[in-house]
């Protein structure tokens, strides 16, 4: 029997590196009167590793300039699995004028043995933040669960990965190819069959193909924006992660199941009106081990008034009663996230529902093309930077190929279209801020315009 080990946001060092186990950037600003922000990296160590956090890591600030980060040392952190350890570098950043701007850390280097990309012990770890300064209020990416967790069951995982924005802006989850520094992907990378990310709550799944997984460490990224309601990119979080396929663990089964009694779409999307409560019942029903082993827990940024999780248990399950209230001082046009997770010795089950608290017609969603899932890194042999961009776009193939290109907003509105030689600059100064599709031939990538 295999088993899966989900290690989120997992940047691991060896020999000149520290071993850490999880990351992503956290960026808020301060006060609206001021563009001071509040930049926080926050990552997973490897208590295991005598080597520490920080000394050779590059704070960069967007803005031209940059900082290592000091080495610092981990507080262990057994809830979240063995030997996994938590570490937080805050700065305070004062920005000169207003922008877009893209924060990045870059260390080296991977851990060593990812199945899925070549290398990875010689491959430096690579994280961003992108932030908007201007009139309006920033995007504030958090995410609901802790990260850093090991997880999983026999055939399949279910992880959420999902955010919460105190700025009411709409999140997007998408996969990526992790990164080794700015513009560059990790080398040789591949994604298992089964695997996939829904868009709207950020629920990271990989189904088993019957006999075609091996044990080991592979290796994941996902990129969540936020968008305003006139669909402008306000800002995203790049975050790193890794599942590790294991052998069956002694005294953990892998067929548990953990269900509800709501028949809700595949989003798990759900509302209520004003000073109502809604109730979601569901229920773990583990193999022949103890109940005790298992535990039920609520991840979510709503307060206790409007999301409360109570448990009771029988001699063969655990049942869970959650609870939703719809309350004025909650209200906003966009849903919160609210995570129910099983979980036992670092392996965890989770079950995301998407709660608007505004009466709307939320089953119309926004019609993305198929290419904005799909990974954003262009394959080695094509070039596209900068990105994001201010206006030019520069194309280059290293094959010598000429190639035809289009661009299209996210509705799938082709807006631009020509043939371009296999080194070339494309004009984008009249476009909008915003994220569009690129198009090289049958190839498909994302692109920010500031």
């Amino acid at each position: 029997m295999v088993r899966l080990v989900f290690l989120l946001s997992i940047l691991v060092h060896v020999a000149q590196a520290t071993h850490l186990r999880g990351g992503y950037i956290s960026v808020k600003r301060i006060s609206p009167e001021s563009l001071t922000c509040k930049i926080k990296v926050t990552v997973f160590v490897n208590t295991r590793s005598p080597i520490n956090f920080g000394g050779e890591g590059e704070l960069r600030f967007g803005d031209g300039t940059s900082m290592i980060v000091p080495e610092l040392s981990s507080t262990p952190r057994p809830d979240l699995g063995p030997g996994v350890g938590w570490v937080e570098f805050t700065i305070d950043h004062q920005f000169l004028r207003e922008g877009g701007y893209l924060i990045t850390y870059t260390e080296p280097n991977r851990n060593a043995g990812i199945i899925n990309m070549s290398n990875s012990v010689d491959t430096r770890f690579h994280l961003e933040s992108y932030i908007l300064l201007d009139s309006q209020k920033p995007a504030a990416i958090d995410p609901v669960n802790p990260l850093g967790f090991q997880s999983i069951f026999q055939s399949s995982i279910s992880f959420s990965v999902g955010a919460h924005d105190s700025s009411d802006y709409r999140l997007q989850y998408s996969l990526i190819t992790p990164k080794q520094s700015l513009g560059r992907p990790v080398v040789q990378y591949s994604v298992p069959a089964g695997v996939s990310l829904n868009p709207f709550n950020g629920l990271f799944s990989w189904i088993f193909p019957p006999n075609n997984t091996f044990v080991g460490e592979y290796a994941f990224a996902g990129r969540v924006e936020a968008y305003d309601q006139q669909d402008k990119l306000r800002g995203f979080n790049v975050f790193d992660f890794q599942v590790m396929v294991i052998d069956a663990v002694a005294g953990v089964a892998g067929n548990v199941s953990i269900s509800d009694n709501r028949n809700l779409d595949e989003n798990n999307r759900i509302y209520t009106a004003t000073e109502e409560s809604i109730s979601i019942t569901f229920q773990i029903s583990p193999p022949p081990f103890t109940v005790d082993s298992w535990k039920l827990s609520l991840h979510t940024f709503l307060p206790a008034e409007n999301a409360s999780l109570t448990i009771s248990e029988t001699s063969t399950s655990r049942v869970g009663l959650l609870r939703l209230k719809n309350t004025p001082s909650i209200q906003r046009a966009n849903p919160y996230l609210v995570v129910v997770r099983a979980s036992i010795s670092g392996f965890v089950y989770d079950i995301p529902y998407m709660f608007f608290t505004q009466d709307t017609d939320y089953n119309n969603v926004i019609p993305f093309p198929e290419d904005m899932f799909e990974l954003e890194n262009p394959p080695e042999r094509l070039l596209l930077y900068p990105n994001p961009t201010d206006g030019f776009l520069t194309f280059q193939d290293l094959t010598g190929q000429s190639a035809r290109f289009s661009i299209l907003k996210l509705t799938g509105e082709e807006i631009a279209s020509g043939q371009i030689e296999w080194s070339s600059t494309l004009d984008l100064w009249s476009l909008a801020p915003g994220m569009y599709i690129v198009r090289i031939n049958d190839e498909s990538f994302r692109i920010v315009k500031k």
